[in-house]
């Protein structure tokens, strides 16, 4: 009986060991695609991948600009 109360444990322990091994890769894996997102995340907030996106919107700069002088300080849509 106690040679059987020993395997079981010794097999409860490798399957633990095993599974938290998987959970370990997963996990390393998930630091990695993180790491990844914020270069992507970084790249197109920069003022490079800003341009780019600028470009493929069609946007040109513009020179002269003007700005509405509204009286009151209360504007809203009519009906």
């Amino acid at each position: 009986m106690g040679g059987f109360l020993y395997l079981t444990q010794v097999n409860s322990s490798a399957v633990k060991g095993y599974i938290l091994r998987d959970l370990e890769i997963k996990l390393e894996d998930a630091k990695s695609s993180n790491r990844s997102l914020s270069l992507q995340v970084q790249e197109l907030q920069s003022i490079n991948g800003l341009t780019k996106k600028i470009e493929t919107m069609g946007m040109v700069p513009t020179t002269d600009v003007a700005y509405l002088q509204m009286p009151g300080n209360d504007v809203a849509m009519a009906k």
